[in-house]
């Protein structure tokens, strides 16, 4: 039998067995089967077969009893799937809990805009995840990405001047601080704070890249975090 269809007869028989629950009176959370269902969707995952991993999740859903939260996997699932919008919700909502779950939830809100190519939005939402974990190196590195992908990009689509305003601003502009933000250019980074510490962050980018080689795994203990 083709895998895929073994698989969808497999959620089929389940959702069949928590009507039949529900038809015989049997209120459906009380039932087991939901771990059978979230077992196969992390073993899906697991396998980068995503497609499976979001059909379990959504058919355990349903009758997960009061306390088990899976939003977290399902929106990395929903990651995977380039489903960004569906994912970037959960994580917005997360992103209001506690320190390590916002940690884990701006670190990936940050992942989507890279993927979007939105490189200002990513860096705002790497600096709130070090924000509540400032130890991250991950978070860390994928921060210094985004400020270099967002330079560049800076040095293709310059913003347009104007010449008198230009050459009022040249006057004005003190001309040995080299610490002086660029006030021409309104995406470059003004904070001296931040700017210090990419410095150091592009100190150490040899060495986080090395660590980050040598022992790959994902930020959110779910083995679901994007790397970069």
């Amino acid at each position: 039998m083709n895998s895929g269809l073994k698989y969808l007869l497999l959620a089929l028989i389940f959702q069949a067995n928590l009507a039949w629950a529900a038809a015989s009176g049997e209120d459906p959370k009380n039932r087991e089967d939901w771990r059978s269902m979230v077992n196969l969707a992390r073993e899906a995952y697991r396998t980068k077969d995503y497609q499976k991993a979001i059909l379990f999740y959504e058919t355990a859903v349903p009758v997960l009893p009061k306390g088990i939260d899976l939003s977290e996997e399902i929106a990395q699932t929903q990651y995977r799937l380039k489903q960004y919008e569906a994912a970037a919700a959960t994580y917005q909502k997360k992103s209001k809990t506690d320190a390590p779950s916002a940690a884990r939830s701006f670190h990936n809100l940050g992942n989507i805009a890279m993927e979007e190519k939105n490189y200002g939005k990513a860096i705002s939402a790497y600096k709130n995840a070090l924000k509540k974990d400032p130890s991250n190196e991950q978070t860390q590195y994928n921060l210094s990405e985004a400020i270099r992908r967002q330079k560049e990009e800076d040095k293709k689509n310059p913003p347009p001047k104007n010449d008198n305003q230009k050459d009022k601003k040249d006057k004005e502009k003190p001309q040995d601080n080299k610490d002086q933000p660029n006030q021409d250019n309104p995406s470059a980074l003004n904070d001296q704070t931040v700017q210090r510490e990419l410095e150091k962050l592009m100190k150490k980018e040899a060495q986080t890249k090395r660590k980050i080689a040598s022992g790959k795994g994902d930020n959110n203990g779910t083995k679901s975090q994007k790397d970069w």
